[in-house]
């Protein structure tokens, strides 16, 4: 029931993933009916349409996959906004690899941690009320270390720059208002 909720609650981020993995171009956004707004540093923010409601999202990959041998697909962060649903804020990650479903993954924010949860290729705060919390470390942080183990049994970590964070979640968030 929770995993359900889990997917439901991200699939226009996972929508959004899965057309920008497809095409990792310029031309995913087209594909995914996503519009670039602005970039910032390492973050752009964009806005999409999911089921004729508007989305908006602050979004970044990472800058470093270690081990760096292992072969995977884009990986991509997301912070999104559903002013439809009254939704703010919602983390979700896509790892473009899958993991092992149901195991606690961790974001460390500059030695913050955050217990995480995984489901395929995605990843999302284990608890919701922690969200509003691990935003908060993104806006005060440089750096999120995602580790994650991948179904295969390989511990990963996911690199993510925060720099441009703040900006890019600020223009999300009035596009959106």
């Amino acid at each position: 029931m929770m995993l359900t909720r889990f997917l439901r609650r991200f699939a226009p981020a996972i929508a959004l993933a899965g057309a920008m993995m497809a095409a990792p171009s310029g031309g995913a956004l087209a594909q995914s009916g996503a519009t670039l707004l602005d970039t910032f540093n390492d973050w752009g923010a964009y806005t999409a349409s999911a089921d004729g409601a508007k989305v908006c999202y602050a979004l970044s990959q990472p800058e470093r996959r270690l081990p760096e041998e292992l072969r995977r697909g884009a990986g991509y962060l997301f912070v999104s906004f559903r002013p439809a649903e009254n939704v703010r804020n919602e983390v979700a990650v896509v790892m473009g690899f899958p993991t092992r479903d149901g195991q606690d993954a961790i974001a460390d924010v500059d030695g913050t941690r955050f217990t995480m949860v995984t489901s395929g290729e995605n990843v999302w705060i284990k608890d919701p009320a922690d969200e509003g919390r691990l935003v908060d470390a993104f806006l005060a942080g440089s750096e999120l270390r995602l580790e994650v183990v991948s179904g295969r049994g390989n511990e990963t970590t996911d690199v993510y720059s925060l720099m441009g964070f703040t900006a890019a979640l600020r223009r999300a968030r009035e596009e959106c208002s």
